[in-house]
């Protein structure tokens, strides 16, 4: 687990999960079988990950958004990324221009290097979850230049640190809108907090 919020009316967590060097669960299940193929062995597929482990392979990541009622310690859904997304940042929040919608928020990145820092491309996806939240429609992705990190609901809009950059959108029929936003950060952001109308980074 690498982050989770909480769903403010179902009180259901929403954790982010990710491991670097491991492939996606479909090319996990492309790997495996060909394990057991080569080495004759079908008891190889029916291994449990926690025994044998999951293959690693070099630059890739295996990331899924979990749903868990934490009162029944029980998974309600669980969404797996593909094509290498890994996943950095999540928020629950409403905008004021939806007003009554909950909606979901994911920053992610492709093809992520940690050392030196480098990904291909770069998204803050946004969702409108269902009344129960266990179900996610897609509303918009809007691409960005660093990998989204951290999120902050800010006076009815969202606050986002984007590497260096501390930038406010606001939510637009097709993609995110940009506000206003402060490029003078030293370092890569990983904490926004909110005191009425003060934002600390």
């Amino acid at each position: 687990p690498r982050k989770m919020v909480l769903h403010p009316k179902t009180r259901n967590l929403y954790i982010l999960e990710g491991d670097q060097n491991v492939p996606s669960e479909p090319d996990r299940e492309k790997i495996i079988s060909n394990i057991s193929d080569k080495t004759q062995d079908p008891e190889y597929k029916k291994l449990e990950p926690s025994f044998v482990g999951y293959p690693r392979m070099t630059g890739l990541w295996a990331s899924c958004l979990r749903i868990v009622d934490p009162l029944k310690l029980e998974t309600l859904e669980r969404f797996e990324m593909e094509n290498n997304e890994a996943v950095f940042g999540i928020l629950i929040t409403e905008f004021t221009c939806y007003p009554g919608k909950q909606c979901l928020v994911i920053g992610s990145a492709f093809n992520v290097k940690l050392q030196p820092k480098s990904s291909t491309s770069n998204f803050i996806t946004i969702y409108e979850l269902s009344e129960d939240g266990r179900q996610l429609s897609l509303i918009h992705k809007t691409a960005v230049e660093d990998i989204p990190m951290v999120f902050a609901a800010f006076d009815g809009k969202l606050l986002a640190g984007i590497g260096k950059t501390l930038r406010l959108y606001d939510l637009g029929k097709r993609r995110l809108l940009k506000k206003c936003e402060n490029k003078h950060f030293n370092s890569t952001i990983n904490q926004i907090s909110v005191e009425e109308l003060r934002i600390f980074v």
